[in-house]
């Protein structure tokens, strides 16, 4: 069972990260143009080495409790989004522009578990 305060974190990770990743996706269609969705595909990578890098750093810790539920599965697991990825992917194939959907499933997903594993190793993950 979890605990109070565990879910607590994870609201206020979720939060955090929610609120993050919807200035992520204004500033990058602002910036960068709408040919993909730049700011769902930037905070899903930059999730994604956050990510690994605190399994690697946390792999030898038996003290993760609090903080991964408010760090990994709330802050991250708000910044980054499969269902904003979904909706997207499909916007595109339905516009129809199925070679830009392809591209961007091949980045997110190649490059979201590339830079985990990046992540990862830089913390010092599996050594």
């Amino acid at each position: 069972m979890l605990s109070v305060t565990t879910l607590i974190g994870v609201m206020a990770g979720g939060a955090l990260g929610g609120v993050l990743r919807a200035l992520a996706s204004r500033l990058g269609a602002r910036h960068l143009g709408e040919t993909l969705p730049w700011g769902t595909l930037g905070v899903n990578y930059a999730a994604a080495l956050a990510l690994g890098a605190l399994a690697g750093g946390m792999a030898q810790s038996e003290t993760a409790g609090l903080f991964w539920a408010f760090a990994a599965t709330g802050a991250l697991g708000g910044l980054s989004t499969v269902s904003s990825l979904a909706q997207q992917s499909l916007g595109l194939w339905q516009q129809p522009r199925r070679g830009a959907a392809v591209v961007y499933l091949t980045l997110s997903v190649a490059g979201g578990i590339a830079l985990a594993a990046v992540g990862y190793a830089l913390a010092g993950g599996g050594s």
